[in-house]
């Protein structure tokens, strides 16, 4: 029910957020180009704030999804779909041995 619940209508609903673009443009050009950064007109933000808000925790399991699948909205929120369902199972296994 939980797969059901988050794979439902993806990758066009929700639509995205902005801080939900950050983390993906950060992953995609640790994806394709070897940077864990945000590309400016400055150049390459290495310590920019949704990637360190974020942390490698998020980025690099989607920046790995992209770089199995190609870059894409889609990808990065299998990562989410994969992390709710764990979560979800770990809630379970908490309840049925508090039970």
């Amino acid at each position: 029910m939980v797969l059901l619940m988050g794979a439902y209508r993806q990758p066009d609903w929700p639509a995205t957020w902005i801080d939900e673009g950050f983390i993906t443009a950060g992953a995609k050009s640790l994806a394709v180009h070897g940077h864990y950064a945000l590309r400016s007109s400055d150049g390459w933000r290495t310590l920019d704030q949704p990637l360190i808000a974020s942390g490698p925790g998020i980025v690099l399991p989607v920046a790995l999804a992209m770089r199995l699948l190609g870059p894409g909205v889609m990808q990065a929120r299998l990562v989410a779909l994969t992390f709710m369902v764990l979560a979800a199972l770990l809630v379970y296994v908490l309840a049925h041995r508090l039970a």
